[in-house]
């Protein structure tokens, strides 16, 4: 994760604004697995949580007024 982090940040830009006419198909393979892979990972991020026995943040509001 952490070397598709760092292709992202320094080596994508870079080949996109100096070698715009030269991106060859594995560059635009690499861009796409690697925005696929961020993306599964924010997925999976958003659908986990952590759950207490006062508070449950799946309930909404309902706990915040009970209280």
């Amino acid at each position: 994760m952490l070397v598709l982090l760092i292709a992202n940040v320094v080596v994508l830009p870079v080949a996109i604004s100096f070698f715009n006419d030269d991106l060859s198909t594995h560059w635009i393979v690499f861009n796409s697995v690697s925005d696929t892979v961020f993306l599964v990972d924010l997925i999976i991020n958003f659908r986990t949580g952590i759950t207490s026995n006062k508070l449950n943040p799946f309930d909404g509001f309902s706990s915040a007024r009970d209280e």
